[in-house]
């Protein structure tokens, strides 16, 4: 903290985090980016009827105290039915020689 003190004033510290609380950096926010891509597949119109939408926090993973005992009601499996579903029912896979 003391190198950052000597390096920028108190009021361009307060500029920094002004502008990061309207346009946040860093890997927080790639993963908020990330879920909201994962947020629209998910809620495509493949979505059951009824069932909740999903948001991007849902997508966004969780670190620090109590990330481990997080349940946030997600099943991989779900997850992965409704991607398949969201192509069709298929997900064409490369060859092993890189043909389609």
């Amino acid at each position: 903290m003391d190198a950052l003190e000597e390096a920028i004033s108190e009021v361009q510290l307060r500029e920094w985090g002004d502008f990061f609380a309207i346009e946040p950096w860093g890997s927080e926010a790639a993963f908020l980016r990330a879920g909201v891509v994962a947020a629209t597949v998910a809620n495509a119109p493949h979505r059951k009827a009824g069932a909740p939408p999903a948001t991007p926090a849902d997508f966004v993973p969780s670190f620090g105290a109590g990330a481990e005992s997080r349940d946030d009601g997600l099943d991989p499996k779900r997850i992965r039915a409704e991607l398949f579903g969201a192509f069709g029912g298929r997900i064409k896979r490369a060859a092993k020689n890189g043909e389609v």
